[in-house]
């Protein structure tokens, strides 16, 4: 990049060279019009990236984040002004170089994602400076003296000028490097700059099923941190906002409102078996058997209905507590444009042990509660029974908003070559 990409017609960064650039000053001490021709920078070949992070803020929006260290930056080119600085009127016109040492930056880079090309919208560029000197030639020897007295007042005050320029300065880099940025981007394919490094296995392979749950394995930490730039959060602690379940099997009737949940152990869980296959030519289908030695669970309930003899109706918060649970996981949809579509996602567990705790908002509700949350525990595993396949439809929407999240973003033909 910093030497160009002349096939994308994206030009070299250091040198990097500015044409033809005008601002309006209006702010505090300094006023009236600066126009900057034939500016070069020098010194980006130097820099040192500190950190880079990605993400969504929103299913199409997405944002880069670049933190820099740059030793020295060098910028020379010619200026012309008119305006008044503090107490000094300044019309001239003269050529310039600036020394800029110690120089940390974040780069912020936000844009739509259409049609597979990141557009970038917003280019924000904070500098930070640690030390700043500027030479200046007048093109008039008539003006030496007066120029001088404000060069010389520039590098004694630069701070306080500094950030009074800054912003004003900054939304006019802003176009210069949105359009920099867009003759890159606007030529790549955004699902191939943004990729998902993690292993892949060939379908057709003799050991593919190893080869899945290894990779697998591989990745899961990953996914258990959360892939921002995909837009797909964590999932130890998994967070669930809000599912409302009618329940209306054997001896549970009523509605269930559950909110706030957050879901722990999936970290420790472990990836028994793993096998891909094409349902039809374009439905492709991801079966995992997985195991996780516990899962603790605590959220918000309200209940209205029945348990057996018991009529509940109340609001509290719960929490429980899942041992030895082992879960099919099936997902499934069409593939469409090199992209999976996941349209169905069962999960089946089976429970091991079983403790639910929970506390009423209501003292009063109290004494009937713990009877409740008794027979509970006592018979969870024919309530489980009835229970579950009702539970699962309303995880179900759940999980495929959570599995599109991160397949929509990437190539099935690379994940599953």
């Amino acid at each position: 990049i910093l030497t160009g990409l002349p096939e994308f017609d994206f030009p070299p960064l250091d040198p990097l060279f500015y044409e033809y650039g005008k601002i309006m000053f209006n702010s505090g001490e300094i006023r009236g019009e600066l126009i900057m021709s034939n500016t070069s920078a020098i010194g980006l070949s130097k820099g040192r990236i500190f950190n880079a992070r990605t993400q969504y803020l929103s299913h199409d929006v997405f944002r880069l984040d670049i933190v820099q260290e740059i030793p020295e930056i060098i910028v020379k080119g010619a200026a012309k002004v008119n305006g008044s600085l503090s107490v000094f009127r300044v019309a001239n016109e003269g050529n310039f170089n600036i020394i800029l040492n110690d120089v940390r930056a974040l780069w912020e880079m936000t844009g739509h994602v259409v049609n597979d090309t990141w557009i970038v919208e917003q280019f924000h560029i904070i500098p930070i400076i640690g030390k700043f000197k500027m030479y200046y030639k007048d093109l008039s020897e008539s003006n030496k003296e007066l120029s001088d007295l404000v060069i010389t007042f520039v590098n004694e005050f630069w701070p306080a000028i500094y950030r009074v320029a800054l912003p004003i300065m900054a939304k006019q880099w802003e176009k210069f490097y949105i359009d920099l940025a867009n003759r890159l981007f606007a030529k790549v394919s955004f699902s191939k700059v943004i990729t998902l490094t993690v292993p892949t296995c060939k379908q057709d392979a003799a050991d593919n099923s190893a080869c899945l749950k290894r990779a697998i394995e591989k990745a899961w930490p990953l996914f258990i941190e959360g892939l921002p730039e995909f837009d797909f959060p964590p999932i130890d602690p998994l967070f669930y906002e809000y599912g409302k379940v009618m329940l209306n099997s054997g001896e549970i009737r009523g509605e269930l409102i559950m909110s706030n949940i957050t879901c722990i152990g999936l970290s420790k869980a472990r990836i028994f078996n793993a096998r891909t296959q094409f349902l039809s030519h374009d439905v492709f289908r991801l079966d995992l058997d997985v195991q996780m030695p516990e899962l603790f669970i605590k959220g918000t309930a309200k209940v209205n209905g029945s348990v057996s003899v018991f009529r509940v109706a109340n609001e509290g918060n719960f929490n429980i507590t899942m041992n030895d649970v082992r879960a099919s996981w099936e997902i499934a949809g069409h593939v469409v444009n090199d992209t999976w579509v996941v349209e169905k996602f069962y999960i089946t567990p089976l429970i091991g042990k079983f403790k639910i705790y929970y506390k009423d908002f209501s003292e009063s509700n109290k004494a009937l509660s713990d009877l409740v949350i008794n027979f509970v525990n006592e018979f969870w595993p024919a309530i489980h029974r009835a229970v579950i396949p009702i539970m699962a439809k309303e995880w179900e929407k759940f999980f495929i908003d959570l599995a599109n999240r991160l397949f929509a973003k990437v190539s099935f033909s690379k994940m599953f070559p």
